[in-house]
């Protein structure tokens, strides 16, 4: 075994940080672009992409930030690269991203599609290890850190000192981040001051907004309570604060003077942080910050993605919803093109006239089964289109309602370029045809679910002798053939191996 001075990397991440530290990170990055380029080839479906990305893309520089805080270039990069590949990039050709990559973090309850934001989860995980070191004060990493960085005060009150190792650095980033979040719980109220700390859960910055009167600005919330009832003294908080303030403090429940005051995370019911709690609180401020307030309604985006359809008709219905599909209008407004014009008629394109005014569409919705459906067709609005079908049809001509809309839309892209053009009556059959036929294959997996059996290596028969073979390629080249021969019970009789040089 050869003896080496230092591990270039452990565990994929580079043993010793230089100026640049995006550098580290091009390892991941690098793979995360081979994973996308493999995909592109891929005839996929968006359904198919949006499992990719969630749970392969994103995942990859998870480990990564647990410890180290990511160069927002390197996760611009990642941002760019998979947004591309969710629009439908292949190869090196640009495609249009039809909403902002705020708009695309909302969950899919706010309209949005719930694609990680990098740097906030960053931010998430980072926190998750303070709050470990604060809970867990005498665990050796926290020893560690704490005799060379702050051997005279908490980790919530640490700074990044002299010279401090980039995984110090990335951790004390993430500090205000996790204060942001903290308030006390109250026990006895010694820990605690009145006016500055956060500790008021039903008022909404958490904190008393001005010194109270008739107590020194140091007091602490222990002033407030009994010594004897241990209960808080309406009395004084009558005479020192508002009264909506005193409604909101007499709203906290007391543990006892015998119980510390203690800090917990605001937003989780059990008072413990988590990277899924953080991340949501992240959330919120980033959304505030950008202007993002959700698009649409909860209830109907639920009972839209709770359809019993096939994904890939959810995800168009999403777009359809959201008016980003590449019709005439939205492409020359992006690309400054002419040609806006519809397949069907002269007029131009938009999606409220290729799926309601087009006197083609007109005609193959008056046919279908969902006739009714196009009486709530609104002039100029695909979502309030979309949210009328959502509250007032029952759930079976919803889904068909759904598969009609994706098989238009189907033949308009067939007659746009290929030329092919179907009678009305077969797409309203071919459609209804395959809601059905989907519905059949469903209720099939769900009577019949696939058991997977392990079949074990057997010995042949008396008498016989069995032969097992295997090859592999190399990464410089070459083949490499191996066999074995084994006898009755097993016995082993014979191997050999040969590499064959060559492309």
């Amino acid at each position: 075994m050869p003896i080496v001075a230092k591990h270039e990397k452990y565990l994929g991440l580079a043993t010793v940080a230089g100026r640049s530290k995006k550098e580290l990170f091009t390892g991941i990055v690098d793979r995360i672009r081979k994973k996308l380029k493999g995909w592109k080839e891929r005839v996929l479906s968006v359904a198919a992409r949006e499992v990719l990305i969630k749970s392969v893309a994103q995942a990859q520089l998870s480990y990564a930030m647990t410890v180290f805080k990511v160069p927002e270039g390197v996760l611009d990069e990642v941002h760019s690269m998979i947004m591309a590949f969710w629009w439908g990039q292949k190869g090196t050709e640009r495609r249009v991203s039809w909403l902002r990559r705020e708009e695309m973090v909302c969950s899919k309850m706010e309209g949005g599609m719930g694609f990680r934001d990098l740097k906030g989860f960053n931010m998430a995980l980072l926190a998750k290890q303070l709050w470990n070191l604060y809970q867990r004060p005498n665990s050796l990493i926290a020893t560690i850190l704490r005799a060379k960085y702050h051997k005279h005060v908490s980790i919530l009150d640490a700074r990044a000192g002299y010279n401090p190792s980039y995984m110090w650095r990335s951790l004390m980033s993430a500090l205000d981040f996790l204060n942001s979040g903290l308030r006390w719980r109250i026990g006895n109220g010694d820990s605690v001051c009145i006016w500055g700390d956060k500790w008021v859960p039903s008022s909404p910055e958490l904190f008393v907004p001005s010194a109270p009167r008739g107590l020194p600005v140091d007091s602490r919330v222990s002033a407030l309570i009994d010594p004897i009832t241990e209960q808080w003294d309406l009395s004084l908080l009558e005479n020192c604060f508002p009264n909506e303030l005193v409604r909101n403090i007499l709203k906290i429940p007391l543990r006892g003077i015998q119980e510390p005051d203690r800090l917990i995370w605001s937003t989780s019911k059990n008072g413990s942080y988590s990277v899924l709690e953080g991340y949501r609180f992240w959330l919120k401020k980033f959304k505030e910050e950008n202007g993002v307030n959700g698009f649409g309604e909860e209830v109907v985006w639920k009972k839209m993605w709770n359809m019993n359809i096939a994904p890939k008709i959810k995800q168009f219905i999403w777009r359809f919803a959201r008016e980003v599909l590449p019709t005439g209008d939205h492409i020359s407004e992006k690309s400054q093109r002419h040609g806006d014009k519809c397949p069907f008629c002269d007029l131009r394109e938009t999606q409220i006239h290729l799926f309601g005014d087009c006197q083609w569409t007109s005609r193959i919705w008056r046919t279908s089964e969902v006739a009714d459906c196009f009486n709530y067709q609104p002039v100029q609005d695909c979502y309030g289109w979309f949210k009328q079908v959502m509250e007032k049809v029952d759930e079976e001509t919803l889904e068909s309602w759904s598969v009609m809309l994706w098989y238009l839309w189907k033949e308009r892209n067939a007659q746009l370029f290929n030329g092919q053009k179907l009678a009305e009556e077969e797409i309203v059959i071919r459609a209804k045809y395959y809601l059905q036929d989907y519905k059949a294959n469903q209720a099939k997996r769900r009577e019949e679910p696939e058991v997977r059996v392990e079949k074990a290596w057997q010995p042949p028969l008396l008498g016989e002798y069995k032969i097992n073979t295997d090859a592999g390629f190399g990464q410089a080249g070459g083949v490499t053939l191996g066999v074995v021969i084994r006898g009755e019970q097993g016995k082993f009789t014979l191997a050999a191996a040969k590499r064959l040089e060559g492309d």
